[in-house]
């Protein structure tokens, strides 16, 4: 699972170089993430913002989508609710 995470590592940066901040959309509904929510901190701890579904709050994507997303929402780690 690390081949993934280095590849995003790299783009995610070549994207900051560019002066631009990435948004890390639906975390809450990518097994990967869900799996090693390590990686979704690093990320933000490097500037990058996290955006969580709406319906996934409410439960729409399942339980498991929505205890993570009001988790990383309780850790700080969530800076929009898109639609």
């Amino acid at each position: 699972m690390n081949i993934p995470f280095s590849s995003m590592d790299q783009t995610l940066h070549a994207i900051q170089l560019s002066g631009v901040q990435p948004i890390i959309t639906h975390p809450e509904r990518n097994g990967i993430l869900r799996s090693h929510p390590e990686r979704l901190r690093k990320w933000v701890r490097q500037g990058c913002f996290v955006q969580v579904t709406a319906g996934a709050l409410t439960g729409g994507f399942g339980t498991g989508s929505q205890q993570e997303a009001l988790q990383w929402i309780g850790k700080g780690l969530v800076h929009f609710v898109g639609e």
